[in-house]
């Protein structure tokens, strides 16, 4: 029997290591549920509890709460609450879970022996426990130290028949990690995990918890290293049951740690591509605190294969995924379409194609060929560069504050580079499409006028080299300092409109916006800045020229990676700040990056 399950092997790392001399309790809550009023039983779990019973308080010095046998919701909360109020400020705190779970798409859950069977999705909200809002918030709440959990929410194959009508979707729902914490799932989004090899397995655990608990016990091993390997194993005796099962990895601490005091070796045994590729995106100066949200992995491979893939996919036909019809932004280089009444009108009006865009004044608009991008005339002058210290999400790498100067104008792309732009390449033959769930998908969000996504850095100087060719103009990537001019459009303050991020302004994970950490939004749904661009704030981040540096010295001397800029749908709304930097390998795709032309005058 198969069953999914939510193995969330979580860890919130205080990174001040001065006070460790400074002793610290360690306390760990274990939970295992077998045995259920209306659901069905799981073999596994108990045996599980107890495993992680026995390696937290014998080989990791934790004093261990174990909650016994069918748990009700009452009793739980009852002893969940008591445990809490025993943990104090610096402690170092455990919380596993085994039993079944499930997900509405925003929020998981953790089901109790009472938990009913056939009941409508706001009951059975009501009669289970919030993972993230009744568990994880409250124990962040005491302050501990360490907050280590392994969370074992499954539910089998036949799990959706535990609403009316049996619409629930396997899989679980990505949380994201915050600074310092490791992420572990025991299978990817919306897979199955398997409780057994087969009706003959004799180990008294899961698979997946077979392949950790030995790797836990050594508490000089790094906890990265351990999830990895943890990973690597379960995806290997998945295969042999002819079973996909790909652990997914949400890395937020350094890779050296270790819950003991003298680590071995910190360099990860095992790591497959795709996790070799988020490690080298995700490593750089900036805590994970500032990462998250936008570094929510959404990875080149496929949902059933990777990691780290898209967790919209689950959320396409879960609330609030049902997205309204919209008025399009139209295609013609009229005035857009646009949700903000306030919006100023359209730009002045746009030459035929074929006029010569180094005669056009400041601003004009102008469009070289039927699908090409259409191009706004920037005027040369000045820009602050960088962010100031005290501005709410500065990141060490947006200083010191520098003045660029522009000598001559240059046009950039009204929006971003959409689809129907995109395939007008790909017909050529000039840009590749690799379908749906690689590179070139459109995730399953919609195609025309949805900013194109799952491209690469070389995807986009492929682009610029067609439109170029097409059109005879020097079409390219924007150099950093010309995206964020372009995007400040002469404002001082964190986002073009303002210090703050308001209601509507664009679309982030916590923009207000329709699309908010769903998916990708139409190009043109929002007010434009004051140089008349669409979405330099949000939507996708874009890939810009430039190697990543440190800061904005710009004097790093290996390309580490190539820099992406504004944001995305996935992005806490520090990230959409004008002067947020961060970088990709170039060979990444994602559906969280897109990017836009620029063309030198």
């Amino acid at each position: 029997m198969y069953r999914v399950c939510i193995r969330i092997f979580f860890g919130l790392i205080c990174l001040a290591l001065a006070s460790e001399a400074q002793a610290q309790i360690r306390k760990a809550f274990i939970v295992g549920i077998g045995e259920y009023e209306e659901l069905t039983d799981l073999r596994k779990t108990v045996g599980d509890a107890d495993g992680y019973s026995d390696v937290f308080q014998n080989d990791l010095g934790f004093l261990v709460t174990r909650v016994e046998g069918g748990q009700k919701r009452r009793d739980f909360i009852a002893a969940f609450d008591s445990f809490v109020s025993s943990i104090n400020p610096g402690d170092e705190v455990a919380f596993v879970f085994s039993g079944h779970g499930w997900s509405n798409g925003s929020e998981n859950y953790l089901a109790l022996s009472d938990t009913p069977l056939g009941v409508s999705q706001a009951v059975l909200v009501a009669e289970t426990v919030a993972l993230e809002r009744m568990v994880m918030a409250r124990l962040r709440a005491q302050e501990p130290k360490l907050i280590f959990a392994i969370i074992d929410a499954c539910r089998d194959e036949k799990y959706g028949s535990l609403t009316k009508g049996g619409s629930l979707e396997k899989g679980i729902t990505r949380i994201s990690a915050n600074d310092g914490e490791l992420i572990l799932y025991s299978a990817g989004a919306g897979q199955t995990s398997l409780d057994r090899l087969s009706d003959l397995d004799p180990s008294p655990y899961s698979v997946f918890t077979r392949a950790l608990l030995p790797r836990l016990s050594d508490a000089t091993r790094p906890l990265a290293t351990i999830a990895d390997e943890t990973r690597a194993e379960v995806r290997d005796l998945a295969n042999k049951a002819s079973h996909i099962q790909n652990p997914a990895m949400m890395l937020g601490i350094d890779l050296s740690f270790c819950l003991a005091l003298s680590c071995s070796d910190s360099r990860l045994q095992y790591i497959d591509a795709d996790t070799d590729l988020w490690l080298r995106v995700t490593r750089t100066s900036r805590t994970f605190a500032s990462c998250q949200g936008y570094h929510m992995y959404l990875t080149k491979f496929p949902v059933g294969v990777g990691q780290y893939s898209a967790r919209a996919q689950e959320l396409l036909h879960s609330p609030p995924c049902a997205e309204p019809l919209l008025a399009q932004p139209s295609v013609s280089l009229g005035a857009p379409a646009i949700l903000d009444a306030n919006a100023p009108g359209a730009l002045s009006p746009a030459p035929l194609i074929g006029s010569d865009p180094k005669s056009l004044p400041d601003f004009s608009l102008f469009r070289e060929c039927g699908l090409c991008p259409d191009m706004v005339v920037l005027p040369s002058g000045n820009s602050v560069m960088g962010s100031p210290v005290n501005e709410d999400g500065h990141h060490s790498d947006e200083g010191p504050l520098v003045t660029t100067g522009f000598n001559e104008a240059f046009a950039v792309g009204r929006f971003e580079v959409t689809w129907d732009q995109w395939n007008a390449c790909v017909a050529a033959g000039s840009c590749k499409n690799g379908g749906l769930q690689s590179e070139g998908s459109d995730e399953g969000w919609g195609l025309e006028n949805r900013p194109v996504i799952n491209v690469s850095w070389f995807d986009a100087k492929a682009y610029a080299d067609w439109v170029s060719l097409e059109t005879g103009g020097a079409y390219r990537l924007l150099t950093e300092d010309e995206w964020e001019y372009a995007a400040r459009a002469n404002s001082m303050t964190a986002y073009w409109w303002g210090p703050s991020i308001g209601l509507n302004r664009a679309n982030c994970n916590g923009c207000n916006s329709l699309w908010d950490n769903i998916r990708t939004a139409p190009t043109g749904m929002f007010r434009p800045n004051k140089f008349g661009l669409y979405d330099m704030n949000g939507n996708v981040w874009e890939w810009v020229e430039n190697c990543y540096s440190l800061d904005l010295n710009m004097n790093d001397e290996q390309c580490i990676g190539r820099v992406v800029r504004g944001g995305s749908w996935a992005s806490q709304p520090e990230s959409v700040r004008s002067a947020n930097r961060d970088w990709n390998v170039p060979e990444y795709s994602g559906s969280t990056i897109g990017f836009r032309l620029a063309r030198t005058l």
